[in-house]
């Protein structure tokens, strides 16, 4: 009996050897997402050219701005194997690393038993498979499982020769991402925990199962973490770039606006419970801390010291949780085993540790190569190689060059990192390269690319006629720029819509190429392979197809208010995937909203009321009855979704514009106040109240309102535009003129500006 289950474990442990390495390439082998990958391929391109950049010249609104890139190296690795193999290059390059970084973590202690290290393993991969990107962090992983095989080897008693070969790897790490200072911090997090465990154990406040590391033995280890200290200042920026790290991390970590903007800057713990993410981190968490009490008498101060500092680490921003990962996947493999080698006792955790393996390889696997762990999370991945184009400009950019629209363009941050690599010097506005922009610099772009009024004085400030946008995520700039007189559609695709500006030079281009949003014809463009290759692997098994695209053109049809078209495509949506959820409850709601009652009903009843109880769907609703000119529905259906949770300052201020229409000025009046007093640098909201004052001819009020957002941001077209017509309906003609000359100092040829100016010089001002 006992030789059968022993046998049975054996088999099982030899078999997750094979499973593992497939399950990884499972969930790792996926196509192209990642925005920043663009922009890295340029600067790689870049250093090859013209060596290591100290300004930036990728950017035409923040021009020459102080660029410390020690991800240089990194850069110049892909973009030699995009140069060699395009794309598909990177897909692999980003498997293989993560391949080499895993077999490492499994071979930390050799000899370990194979339940406890295949455990590990699996605990490392729930925790890190979110962030499976072609990103520098990819270096840090296995740079990071490098180091903690080396340290462990010594500390077992084996060869120092892999300790020297560190220094030589912080040289590597050091000039590959950002966070190579974790190379340093975990030799003396365990120089100080093995030193602060001897003083412990001497005075029997420590068990003595697991003896420190001897005295003369970390004097060496010492030694070698000053070498890897050293090796840290061997960068292009020498002290500049070891104290880079730090001012990002300051930075990121004071309540700064990149904290605010960016997802993954932001704590776990702010997901929901049921996310993905939150549950897999969670779920390593706990039954990686499990580990420590199968060896509360052979404790390692020094492993646990490392594992609390990495789980905090991870607690503080979801960028860092796949770093926890590779420390808890190795101390857990160690905690196991040592537990095993100090007797055990029964069967029940190798069976709890080989049921969990085998569990989540044989599950998570074929749902990701089916592409249905993604798709029910509603996350991009699809599996196999090639380049999820639709999610890029891709197709956009071919029709700006193809028609030769004026360049440069004007597009979001997410974009910029393709638009970068399609243009080259001085063609974005702003990209993924945060660190390079300043937390300023990138809340004054966002506010351009999210907010109409600011967009248009960004465009005039630099003289843009083409812009690029993600029509869903930037639907009230698209919507703006439909009602401007001077800005026409040419182009439009499931994710991107492209505006031209009618100028002399470009009318023929806007009489040519315009969109009839209520006959609309997509223009046809060939994506070139060098972008996008051939998605090798890709139909290997059935698949739960992608909606989000034609779900997301379907709310472009909204925005331009062609209600049977947005229909029709959702139609086609329920019709292919079933499953897709999201897209039936639009579909209800459209159906309401065109009277179709009884197809309404039927979808209501099959949902249930959850989904329509949501912010999304309540906000949808919104949209549609101010669409339909019902803004006092509107106005209740938007104050709903922000009782249900929908509190972002974007869609307050839109209950604000939405009272307004509805005659609730009182309501309006005070939910902007209320933004204004909340966030201080909310200009909009207070150019909002300007604009209420001057209507019901308050000027005073409406004076003291400009001059108070134009104290926060002083380079704002339309609110200075608006302070100098105040200034004029006092008679005060001289502050008004000056106001309109500042107007002109921003954008030369500001027609408005211009014209009033005149009319103020002709009275003598």
């Amino acid at each position: 009996m006992s030789g059968s289950s022993t046998n049975r474990g054996h088999w099982l442990d030899q078999s997750l050897r094979v499973l593992f390495p497939v399950g990884l390439l499972c969930i790792a082998l996926h196509q192209i997402i990642t925005y920043d990958v663009w922009w890295q391929i340029k600067t790689g391109e870049w250093v090859r050219q013209h060596g290591f950049p100290s300004t930036d010249p990728f950017s035409y609104g923040y021009p020459n701005q102080p660029w410390i890139e020690l991800r240089w190296l990194h850069g110049v690795l892909v973009h030699f194997f995009h140069e060699w193999g395009g794309p598909n290059a990177l897909v692999i390059l980003r498997c293989s690393l993560l391949l080499l970084t895993f077999a490492i973590m499994g071979r930390c202690r050799p000899g370990a038993q194979r339940w406890a290290v295949g455990l590990g393993l699996v605990l490392a991969l729930a925790a890190m498979f979110p962030r499976f990107r072609i990103r520098p962090e990819l270096h840090s992983y296995l740079f990071l499982a490098i180091t903690m095989l080396a340290v462990q080897r010594f500390r077992d008693g084996g060869s120092r020769g892999r300790l020297w070969l560190l220094p030589l790897l912080q040289v590597i790490w050091s000039n590959a991402h950002t966070l190579f200072i974790l190379g340093p911090i975990l030799l003396w997090s365990v120089v100080i925990g093995e030193t602060f465990q001897e003083w412990l154990a001497h005075r029997g406040l420590w068990p003595k199962g697991s003896p420190p590391i001897p005295k003369e033995q970390r004097k060496f280890l010492i030694g070698v973490s000053v070498t890897v200290s050293a090796a840290c200042f061997a960068t292009p920026y020498f002290v500049d770039g070891v104290l880079f790290p730090l001012q990002l991390f300051t930075q990121i970590n004071q309540g700064n606006y990149l904290n605010e903007v960016i997802a993954e800057f932001r704590s776990p713990f702010l997901l929901r419970p049921t996310h993905m993410i939150f549950v897999t981190w969670a779920a390593a968490a706990l039954l990686s801390a499990l580990s420590f009490l199968l060896v509360t008498r052979q404790l390692v101060l020094s492993r646990l010291g490392l594992y609390v500092a990495f789980l905090l680490l991870s607690a503080m921003a979801q960028r860092n949780i796949a770093l926890f990962g590779v420390v808890a996947g190795i101390v857990t493999g160690l905690n196991l085993d040592d537990a095993a080698r100090q007797g055990l006792r029964g069967k029940f955790v190798p069976s709890i540790a080989r049921v969990v393996s085998f569990g989540f390889l044989l599950t998570v696997g074929p749902l990701a190569a089916t592409d249905q762990l993604w798709r029910r999370q509603g996350l991009e991945q699809v599996f196999g190689f090639g380049v999820k184009h639709e999610i890029f400009p891709m197709a956009a950019m071919k029709f700006v060059e193809r028609e030769g629209l004026p360049r440069p363009v004007l597009g979001s941050l997410d974009d910029g990192g393709f638009l970068l690599f399609e243009g080259g010097a001085k063609s974005v506005l702003v990209d993924g390269r945060l660190e390079v922009y300043g937390a300023d610099h990138v809340r004054d772009a966002l506010t351009a690319t999210f907010h109409p009024t600011a967009f248009l004085e960004k465009a005039e400030q630099h003289g843009i006629q083409t812009a690029v946008l993600r029509h869903l995520k930037l639907g009230r700039v698209v919507v703006a720029l439909e009602d401007h007189p001077d800005w026409w559609p040419v182009y439009y695709d499931e994710q991107f819509v492209v505006y031209l500006k009618a100028t002399e030079s470009t009318q023929p281009m806007v009489d040519r190429l315009r969109i009839d949003w209520q006959d609309p014809v997509r223009p046809a463009v060939e994506i070139p392979t060098h972008w996008s290759p051939p998605a090798y692997l890709g139909d290997w098994l059935p698949k739960m197809r992608d909606e989000k695209g034609p779900h997301a053109l379907a709310f472009l049809f909204v925005w331009m208010n062609n209600l049977p078209e947005a229909v029709r495509l959702l139609e086609e949506v329920k019709e292919r995937t079933p499953q897709y959820k999201a897209g039936q409850a639009t579909l209800a709601l459209l159906y309401e909203a065109l009277d179709r009652d009884r197809e309404a009903g039927e979808i209501f009843q099959a949902l249930g009321p959850q989904p329509f109880a949501e912010p999304s769907s309540l906000l949808l609703r919104s949209k549609i009855c101010s669409l339909a000119n019902k803004h006092s529905l509107a106005f209740e259906h938007q104050q709903a979704a922000i009782e249900a949770g929908a509190s972002e300052t974007q869609h307050r201020r839109t209950l604000a514009h939405l009272a307004i229409a509805a005659g609730k000025i009182d309501a309006a009046q005070q939910e902007l106040e209320a933004l204004a007093q909340e966030f201080p640098d909310d200009v909009d909201s207070v150019n909002r109240l300007g604009a209420l004052a001057m209507e019901r001819q308050d000027l005073t009020a409406a004076r003291d309102y400009f001059l108070r957002s134009l104290e926060r941001r002083p380079n704002q077209i339309e609110a200075r535009l608006n302070l100098g017509s105040v200034y004029a309906m006092l008679r005060q003609f001289g502050n008004a003129s000056l106001e309109f000359q500042k107007v002109l100092q921003i954008a030369p040829n500001h027609a408005a500006a211009q014209q009033n100016l005149a009319r103020l010089r002709a009275m003598g001002y």
